[in-house]
């Protein structure tokens, strides 16, 4: 089941499913350490610009997403919705249960406003896993940019 919440029903919850999150697809944890910006995500809630979905089974929180709505700064009257989280646990990806979180998505961004989703998908996670690029073409995305990452030491 998926539904809207406000940051702070399901913050408590998502914030014990952060580290595995994290750990599953992150690629830098000795350089950037998982510390959320709480007050920041709260301000963008706030300010209207913040949508939290969760994904439930039988009322346990079993995956989440984080989506920034707003004008682009280069398309100030194109909407966009960016897809700032995007997550399952592993246990519930088999079948369309992802496909159907997207499409959830998609149907209430739209209801907003938003011309344009965005969602990135992590290049070491398509390798490694298939990732999420596979479902998003199969859903009609397509690959825009490729986003690029160094370290500096």
């Amino acid at each position: 089941m998926f539904r809207w919440e406000s940051l702070k029903q399901a913050w408590p919850e998502i914030q014990k499913l952060l580290t595995e999150h994290w750990r599953d697809v992150d690629v830098m944890h000795d350089v950037a350490p998982l510390a959320p910006d709480l007050p920041r995500y709260i301000y963008f809630e706030q300010q209207g610009m913040l949508r939290i979905m969760t994904a439930r089974s039988s009322g346990k929180l079993v995956g989440y997403a984080t989506i920034c709505v707003l004008p682009h700064l280069h398309h100030l009257s194109t909407v966009f919705a960016s897809v700032d989280t995007l997550w399952l646990r592993p246990d519930y990806r088999s079948g369309w249960t992802g496909a159907r979180m997207i499409r959830h998505i998609e149907r209430n961004m739209k209801k907003l406003g938003a011309a344009v989703v965005q969602i990135a998908s992590k290049v070491h996670y398509q390798a490694d896993r298939g990732g999420t690029a596979k479902l998003l073409e199969h859903l009609g995305y397509r690959p825009t940019e490729v986003s690029y990452a160094k370290v500096l030491k």
